[in-house]
């Protein structure tokens, strides 16, 4: 998720864990074609993300398993 900018829409394509880190994605709704609007990204790898309705705040440790396309 790092190259994206604060207002891009981006559909998630895959999670790279296949662990605990992506059932915790998946339980916030974080699942492959969903739909995420970038509301800020701190350039350390942090961002809060407008998904299903919600704002979430991502961690660096987070987002970088995130692999997204944007649209």
């Amino acid at each position: 998720m790092y190259f994206v900018n604060i207002g891009d829409e981006a559909i998630i394509k895959y999670i790279k864990d296949s662990g605990i880190a992506k059932q915790k994605l998946e339980a916030l709704g974080l699942t492959p074609g969903t739909k995420i609007t970038i509301l800020s990204n701190n350039m350390n790898g942090s961002f809060v993300v407008y998904v299903r309705g919600c704002k979430l705040i991502l961690g660096n440790s987070i987002t970088s398993k995130i692999i997204v396309k944007v649209i």
